[in-house]
């Protein structure tokens, strides 16, 4: 959980970073503009998941689905500085994979869907012993390949 929370704290004291370098070079003229586009994350500790995927399609225009017991993972978001709102999608993203979930397109074009991650890996293997597989997965499957290299004395 400790190192959950450090994820967060440490994504999102970089992109309070990028915001500050941003800021420092951005002319005086498009200072308002770029205000408008930073949003202030005060979540309470021991945050469900549900809230900030909940938050982030609202304030996105996302359409997402999801079944409401794999969202009752809790975390905590750490965020003393406004972010970027185009970089919830990332933040969500990240979250959803400290909790073992992952956001992928549904059948439905136009929508997202929240899945376990767990499966993800027997897809990719069954993908990587036969490639026809691919052709009837469905839309909203995610394939992952991992390659290991060995170093050579």
């Amino acid at each position: 959980m400790i190192e959950r929370r450090l994820w967060v704290v440490v994504l999102l004291a970089a992109l309070a970073a990028e915001v500050r370098a941003g800021e420092a070079a951005a002319p005086a003229a498009l200072a308002p503009a770029a205000e408008e586009n930073l949003v202030q994350l005060n979540f309470p500790e021991n945050l469900e998941v549900k809230v900030l995927v909940d938050y982030v399609a609202k304030r996105l225009g996302m359409n997402v689905l999801y079944d409401e017991a794999v969202l009752k993972k809790r975390i905590t978001i750490a965020a003393p500085a406004r972010v970027p709102a185009d970089s919830l999608r990332g933040l969500l993203a990240s979250v959803l994979r400290m909790t073992g979930l992952a956001l992928v397109d549904a059948d439905q074009p136009g929508w997202k869907r929240i899945v376990e991650s767990k499966d993800l890996g027997a897809l990719a293997e069954r993908i990587a012993e036969d490639p026809a597989a691919l052709k009837g997965a469905p839309a909203a499957s995610v394939t992952a390949a991992t390659f290991m290299f060995a170093s050579v004395a």
